[in-house]
């Protein structure tokens, strides 16, 4: 059995079947204190930035996210510039709706560009 066919199952796993008991909701593990309590922002103060040092950290996260065989198939694009943010929002303004206000009104912007 190679590597693949042996987590092949997990992609036919539903959440429903998935049996949790009272023990195994309260995993006590740092990540997953973190993950629950996770927020997604849906509008930013346009007034309010992410420091260069906070940025410099995020970037070295980015940078050294894990990926198979270390291929890395993607680039990241940080926009900073509120001219280059427009400029996104424009382009992509009738694709993707839901994203319109976040795209102007952030501190910055990541893109994730992929190449298999």
């Amino acid at each position: 059995m190679n590597s693949l066919s042996r987590y092949a199952w997990l992609s036919k796993l539903k959440a429903a079947d998935i049996k949790l008991n009272n023990e195994d909701k309260n995993v006590s593990h740092q990540i997953i204190k973190d993950l629950n309590s996770r927020y997604t922002a849906k509008k930013y103060d346009a007034e309010k930035r992410i420091s260069q040092e906070d940025m410099a950290i995020i970037k070295e996260a980015i940078r050294l996210s894990a990926s198979s065989i270390n291929s890395q198939p993607w680039k990241f694009i940080v926009i900073e510039s509120d001219e280059a943010k427009q400029r996104f929002h424009s382009t992509f303004a009738n694709k993707h709706q839901f994203n319109q206000p976040h795209a102007t009104t952030a501190s910055h912007t990541i893109l994730l560009a992929y190449d298999p």
